[in-house]
């Protein structure tokens, strides 16, 4: 992989960190027999126990990544803009996933799908005036970066 002359500081520092053991914090998860619309009241002594977000969105620290999205060509799979993706480099590109990829030497997050015997990296957006066409992997320089294991999407400012 080609990296940039005035990047090499940056992911220098990035690689130093992934491989240092996250901190683990927990925040408490709340038992509840069923969906309700309200807040669970601590009063009911339902903690179920406690949830570290790393644990449960993090498969390999090491090899893992956040990426914020951009652009609206993914939003049938549920990623929108100001997004933040959770991205596995080691997990293997597979024809199904949503992966990271460097095409001709821009940035995409696509669904990698097989179109007949070839491989393109697909939109999902069916907005009628939307057009996003198939990129097919053939005669192009592509280099998956990783593979999109969670979305983090903030409601509120």
């Amino acid at each position: 992989m080609r990296i940039p002359v005035s990047r090499i500081e940056d992911v220098r520092r990035f690689l130093t960190r992934a491989r240092e053991e996250p901190p683990r914090l927990e925040i408490p998860m709340f038992e509840s027999p069923s969906p309700q619309a309200g807040f669970p009241s601590p009063a009911a002594d339902a903690i179920e126990g406690a949830l570290d977000l790393n644990e449960l969105l993090i498969r390999n620290p090491p090899a893992t990544f956040f990426l914020r999205a951009e652009g609206e060509s993914m939003r049938d799979a549920g990623i929108a803009t100001g997004d933040i993706l959770i991205v596995d480099r080691s997990m293997e590109a597979v024809p199904g996933r949503i992966v990271i990829a460097a095409y001709d030497g821009d940035i995409f997050v696509k669904r990698l799908r097989r179109n007949g015997d070839d491989m393109v990296l697909a939109s999902e957006n069916s907005t009628p005036d939307a057009v996003y066409p198939d990129m097919p992997l053939a005669g192009h320089d592509v280099v998956f970066w990783g593979v999109v294991t969670s979305i983090i999407r903030r409601l509120t400012p």
